[in-house]
């Protein structure tokens, strides 16, 4: 006995419901296949306190003159304000990649007394990288934000 399907309107519209129903059911299991990295894993926590980091851009804008950096080979050149010159300075630079949360890294700053560090880049990963420079002198903190590139 051979089975045949009657094509008609009525045919036609259960296969593309049918279909339609396949694609969807292999979006989302696609979708929740993908590895989703959020630009940090308590963002939304860090909005809420957002305007401390504008007040800290803004004092570091209102420097006579901002923290510098000089990218090399094998290590990274930082230089913070004269007038923070023998001050103690404390705070971080991170390297943020925003492709590859793996990819972050932080370094405690340890300037010397000329206000000059130098971080070695030894442990940082080939890739382009915002490099935020959070640090406090003098009771009062400051933030300054830039793009580099390591090969």
């Amino acid at each position: 006995m051979k089975l045949k399907l009657k094509w008609n309107w009525g045919t036609g519209i259960a296969l593309t419901y049918s279909i339609f129903a396949m694609m969807i059911i292999a979006f989302v299991v696609y979708s929740f296949s993908k590895d989703i990295d959020l630009v940090t894993p308590d963002y939304y926590a860090k909005e809420l306190v957002f305007q401390n980091q504008i007040d800290k851009e803004k004092r570091s804008q209102a420097l006579t003159k901002n923290v510098t950096f000089v990218m090399g080979k094998e290590q990274l050149d930082i230089q913070f304000p004269e007038e923070m010159k023998n001050q103690v300075i404390s705070g971080k630079v991170k390297f943020f990649c925003p492709v590859d949360a793996k990819k972050d890294i932080s370094f405690p700053i340890e300037a010397d007394a000329d206000g000059k560090q130098v971080i070695a880049l030894d442990q940082v990963k080939n890739g382009r990288y915002k490099l935020q420079i959070n640090w406090e002198a003098n009771g009062l903190e400051y933030y300054k934000e830039g793009v580099i590139v390591r090969n």
